[in-house]
């Protein structure tokens, strides 16, 4: 997706085996009202990109809940090293990679039961 791209999902979705690359600065990946969204099985969510982020959409009210199963990258190799994961519920099951000089944001609390970020410094 290019610079300052949104994707904003405004249902429940199930996100499988596709590769999502937040590759323009700003870009990000919404999530909108009451809604879950699942980064599903063989899935990939790349914050590729200076001030990349998944996050809530701030014109709709809701507790909007990104449930990830896959992967997501933060890839510090382009732009600023400042990624974000900022939305109203977030549960991780799956793999968080921080890589290549990035720095992830996560501004909201995980549970302890969800499995360790992994760094690649």
């Amino acid at each position: 997706m290019g610079d300052g791209a949104i994707l904003n999902i405004a249902t429940n979705q199930t996100i499988n085996n596709s590769v999502i690359d937040l590759g323009g600065p700003g870009a990000r990946f919404e999530v909108s009202g009451d809604n879950n969204v699942i980064l599903g099985a063989g899935s990939q969510l790349i914050l590729g990109n200076s001030d990349t982020s998944i996050s809530s959409d701030v014109t709709v009210n809701g507790n909007d809940n990104f449930i990830n199963q896959g992967t997501i990258i933060a890839d510090g190799s382009n732009g600023n090293p400042n990624r974000s994961i900022d939305v109203a519920v977030f549960d991780n099951q799956g793999i968080i990679q921080v890589a290549n000089g990035s720095i992830l944001n996560i501004l909201v609390q995980l549970s302890k039961n969800n499995p360790p970020v992994t760094y690649d410094l």
